[in-house]
Parts: structure tokens; sequence; C-alpha cells
């Protein structure tokens, strides 16, 4: 894990802390980033090390889609994210709601219900 996301992940020692530190969607998929592909963006498909960032379209409007990357590899071009072959990959929740969850189970000594991380997620 790099320093920075240890730094965050170490600095959490309270609810009102992960509440702040997994904040927005941003500072959450940059954190996910670095969990997930320490090293830098590497094409999960192929293993190149070069992507280019995506814009998203959106009603025939191009808007940018944080997060979505292209494979610079000619015979790849595979587009993935922070969650491509993760667990979260097909999530319709938020990752700020993913992140809070995991902490939390991670600092129950006897594990969580489902219901109780409910409760405690909103």
């Amino acid at each position: 894990m790099s320093g920075a996301v240890g730094e965050v992940l170490l600095g959490i020692r309270t609810v009102a802390e992960m509440v702040e530190a997994f904040r927005d969607e941003e500072r959450c998929r940059r954190l996910l980033e670095a969990m997930v592909r320490p090293h830098g963006r590497v094409c999960p498909a192929c293993g190149y090390k070069r992507s280019i960032a995506l814009a998203g379209r959106d009603m025939s409007q191009y808007r940018a889609r944080p997060g979505l990357y292209q494979c610079s590899n000619g015979a790849c071009c595979f587009q993935f994210t922070a969650t491509t072959r993760t667990p979260l990959h097909a999530t319709k929740l938020p990752l700020s709601t993913w992140l809070k969850a995991l902490w939390l189970i991670l600092q129950s000594d006897k594990g969580l219900s489902s219901i109780r991380l409910a409760e405690a997620l909103g």
C-alpha cells in the first residue's frame, strides 16, 4: 500500500474521522485506485502500463467521467475503472458507502450483521 493511502487509512480512528476520510466520491475513487493499483494504472486485461483518461457520454453531450481509462496498447484498448475485476465492479452503491461499510466491518471485533451495518450507514 502506498504511503499516502496508508496514512489516510491508519489515521482513521473514529466514526467521525471515517466519515470525513470518505466524504466524497472523487476522494474515494482516488483512494481505491491507489489501493487496487499501487504501482500506477496498469491495464487489468493485458498488463500494459500506459492508459488514457476517457470522457463519458450523457444525452449526446460529452461530460467528464472521472476514473474511466482506456489501455493505450493498440492490440488491447480495454476500458477500465478502479473497480474493474474487483468485487465492487458492477455495484450500484457509491464507493463512499462501500468504503465506510468495509471500515466498519474491519473495526468490529465480533463481526457485524447486515442489519446493524445498514443501520450504521443509514
